[in-house]
């Protein structure tokens, strides 16, 4: 279990790891290897889907206007099969299995491009060397989307993204970030006078 300061130490070593820049910070990613504790769960499948069917809203009262009703109108997406234990911190939903840390905002599914009308999968993979837990590189998802359409009568038409992952950022030299040396590290140099 971890305790409350476990869990500000984890969203925060999150944070910098998503910030922009080429490079993470090694010790950010180590923190998250030691600190996150490994999923139990070793086979999982699962399948995710939107439920388009009428649904009764909600019927309430309010204050100043009186009996109100929300229609549900929006799909509901839902989840089935073999899921995996994943950790909750801050909002990012953490899986983490032995080489590789799944990092993933808990409203992605709520996150829709508007050009094209396909959920933006919001999530990233941190792999790391099973051995020495030196990070090797982040990579973030990539949806690949498939429509299957089905013709003449009636037109019918299927929608499937597939995710993959391409790489994003490497770790920083021990120098610091992007080879910059930090203040600490930064030697005074000798200037010989003639």
């Amino acid at each position: 279990m971890l305790t409350i300061n476990e869990r500000f130490e984890i969203n925060a070593a999150i944070e910098r790891l998503l910030a922009d820049g080429a490079a993470f910070d090694p010790g950010d990613a180590g923190l998250l290897i030691e600190k996150v504790p490994l999923s139990r769960k070793r086979n999982e499948i699962s399948f995710r889907y939107e439920d388009h069917t009428p649904d009764k809203g909600v019927e309430g009262f309010a204050s100043g206007l009186g009996n109100v009703r929300i229609d549900a109108g929006k799909p509901r997406v839902k989840e089935i099969g073999l899921l995996p234990d994943v950790i909750r911190v801050g909002g990012y939903k953490i899986l983490h299995r032995p080489g590789k840390l799944q990092v993933e905002l808990m409203w992605a599914d709520t996150n829709i491009d508007l050009a094209t009308g396909t959920k933006q999968d919001r999530s990233v993979i941190l792999l790391y060397d099973r051995l020495s837990k030196r990070p090797r590189v982040l990579t973030r998802a990539v949806s690949r989307p498939l429509r299957l359409v089905l013709w003449p009568k009636p037109r019918v038409s299927f929608d499937i993204n597939f995710v993959g992952y391409v790489p994003w950022k490497t770790p920083a030299t021990p120098g610091g970030l992007d080879g910059t040396a930090t203040a600490s590290e930064r030697q005074p140099t000798m200037q010989h006078r003639d």
